[in-house]
């Protein structure tokens, strides 16, 4: 793995707790509806995005060191 690999991660992963974390403080607020899911609205998207920018930084630090250099 590459160092600059797995530093992209821990910064993805920040990223989305926290804003998972704040997505949680806004639903225990309001309250979940009837399906027991959290709030909709741009927060939950931005939490959505997040975890997708997460999921491919690991990705990209799970690939072999070479893979980046020959395009792979």
């Amino acid at each position: 793995m590459k160092y600059q690999n797995v530093q992209y991660a821990i910064s993805e992963a920040s990223d989305f707790l926290a804003k998972a974390a704040e997505l949680l403080v806004l639903t225990n607020q309001l309250g979940e509806n009837n399906l027991g899911t959290v709030v909709q609205g741009s927060l939950s998207a931005s939490v959505r995005r997040a975890s997708h920018d997460l999921s491919r930084s690991l990705s990209k630090m799970r690939k072999p060191d070479w893979a980046e250099e020959d395009g792979l």
